[in-house]
């Protein structure tokens, strides 16, 4: 399509393109809720996994999901990101040590040392 010298150059896109550019949204479209309820289960999964973990991060999940607290706001409390601490409820982060004492005290849960 572009050659060395004329990168970066636009021509219009042929009619043919078009239809194969609209067929290919109508595809993604189609496949968006299938893709979204996959990737909810693995989540799912994962969170509970990693929830029944014998260690220290699977006590303080256990006791974030006993409190029945928003995720958001808990986030907010202990000043983590939202995203971080769904990474850390799915196994998929670790956090710092302050963080840890940040959530064990807001939720006023004592962690058990492991073995």
């Amino acid at each position: 399509m572009n050659d060395r010298g004329n990168i970066g150059a636009r021509r219009p896109a042929t009619a043919q393109e078009r239809e194969e550019l609209q067929r290919c949204r109508e595809q993604v479209e189609s496949d968006l809720p299938e893709l979204r309820r996959q990737a909810t289960q693995t989540e799912n999964e994962m969170r509970a996994s990693a929830m029944l973990e014998p260690t220290v991060s699977g006590q303080l999940r256990r006791a974030i999901s006993a409190s029945g607290m928003d995720h958001r706001e808990l986030a907010d409390q202990t000043g983590l990101s939202p995203k971080v601490l769904a990474e850390f409820l799915a196994g998929a982060a670790a956090l710092d040590s302050a963080a840890i004492d940040k959530l064990a005290a807001l939720l006023k849960h004592q962690l058990k040392p492991i073995g």
